[in-house]
């Protein structure tokens, strides 16, 4: 309940408030933004178009009418600073800039401790000002593909669009991708998936570099098939640079998380059960393997001529692969 004045002015309530006996509901976009606000017979209220970092277009229709815009987060216009209530931090859309340092610094030290969303809103959400989870649709589908249509069903974002731990620690399945998945969610380490063609790590000497991910299209000459699933290959013969996981620390192929987060990047441009599989492989595969271990030599293939001879991540990638080509199969 909000009060004003000693009067309560507002009830907040899910996905929207009452104000004077009336309900109003938030339209939001793929972001988290409040864009429209409309009252309990459909009327518009309130009309807010963004900038990427926050700050509202001239054209919005009824600024003052409440103030929960950007990602749903407060604006506070006191003193005109026009800033956003993240919880832990207020963010300054004009700069923009956190105002105070980020309380989780020390685990993304190739970033200013003042930046928001590694300055690409576009692309991920901070939710409340310490940690940045990846967001969009396409990520959550190719997790999910990996997956049975029962147990996909409780892998959902939350309100924030980050995966809901309450819901996917609900279910309880015998499957190796649902647990590995769960593994992931509730590691005390942060894990991003997102989609792209080139990703940015740090390499072992502590420079940024900046990497694009080649894609060649399908040839069934190629393929794995359900009997014959190999490390690298897709049952659609699809080929490239399909996947990175960038893990915290120094590692041989010299490509590393630019911070203490674990980075699983898929190339966009591969297929729904391409990405699924090799998402299997880097998720699943290294990515488990380092939040069991954390050790880089564990969690990376080790070749004695053409022979993979890390046997327990083999494993791992190959039973993973397997599980996601039957469940796509099967859909």
């Amino acid at each position: 309940m909000i009060y004003e004045n000693n009067t309560l002015k507002r009830i907040l309530v899910d996905g929207g408030y009452i104000e004077d006996g009336r309900y109003y509901f938030y339209v939001q976009d793929h972001l988290g933004n409040n864009r429209m606000v409309v009252d309990q017979e459909g009327e518009i209220a309130q009309i807010t178009h963004y900038y990427p970092f926050g700050m509202s277009f001239a054209e919005s229709t009824n600024a003052s009418k409440q103030p929960y815009k950007y990602n749903g987060k407060e604006l506070d216009t006191e003193n005109n600073l026009n800033t956003y209530d993240y919880e832990a931090r207020l963010l300054s859309v004009a700069v923009p800039r956190f105002t105070t340092i980020d309380p989780h610094a020390e685990n993304y030290y190739s970033w200013s401790p003042y930046v928001y969303c590694y300055n690409n809103p576009l692309k991920y959400i901070d939710p409340d000002g310490k940690d940045v989870k990846p967001i969009g649709e396409e990520a959550l589908e190719m997790i999910q593909n990996t997956l049975s249509k029962d147990d996909m069903k409780y892998v959902q974002f939350d309100k924030n669009m980050l995966i809901d731990k309450e819901l996917i620690n609900s279910h309880k399945s015998e499957s190796g991708n649902f647990g590995a998945l769960l593994e992931l969610v509730n590691s005390d380490i942060l894990i991003e998936v997102s989609l792209g063609d080139e990703f940015s790590y740090m390499d072992n000497e502590g420079n940024i570099q900046d990497r694009k991910m080649s894609y060649q299209e399908a040839d069934p000459e190629f393929a794995d098939t359900s009997d014959n699933v190999t490390l690298n290959g897709t049952t659609t013969g699809e080929a490239g640079f399909m996947g990175v996981a960038l893990l915290p620390g120094k590692g041989i192929s010299g490509q590393n998380s630019p911070d203490k987060s674990i980075k699983i990047i898929m190339n966009k441009n591969l297929s729904l059960p391409a990405r699924a599989e090799m998402y299997s492989h880097e998720a699943n595969g290294h990515a488990l393997m380092y939040v069991r271990t954390r050790n880089r030599t564990e969690s990376g293939h080790k070749f004695e001529g053409s022979r993979d001879v890390n046997k327990p991540l083999v494993k791992m990638i190959l039973d993973s692969k397997k599980e996601t080509i039957k469940n796509m199969q099967g859909r």
